[in-house]
């Protein structure tokens, strides 16, 4: 099975813990999101927020995601996808230079 997920019943990527704890040793707020469709995280960085959605790496996004993703494409609150603790970095240089 190549999904790598917490239990066959939650819908939690096995990295998820690893890039909350990533976001929060950057010094960033971090609120995990549920429901349907939702990205699984609220990140806030220096008075910047954005959404993102874990994914073990490969993985694409449910079409319900697509579209939530779509929803939020040029609006004031960002979207990212992150499926390793090296993106943590990129997202938050990416929401600096979104927001400045």
């Amino acid at each position: 099975m190549t999904r790598k997920r917490l239990h066959r019943f939650q819908s939690r990527d096995l990295n998820e813990p690893e890039i909350i704890a990533e976001f929060k040793d950057r010094g960033c707020f971090v609120y995990s999101l549920t429901g349907e469709d939702l990205p699984d995280l609220l990140i806030g960085h220096q008075g910047h927020w954005a959404l993102v959605e874990v994914k073990a790496e490969g993985l694409g996004l449910k079409p319900g995601q697509q579209d939530f993703k779509d929803l939020c494409r040029g609006r004031s609150l960002q979207w990212y996808l992150a499926d390793h603790i090296d993106d943590v970095p990129q997202i938050l240089v990416a929401m600096e230079h979104r927001n400045a």
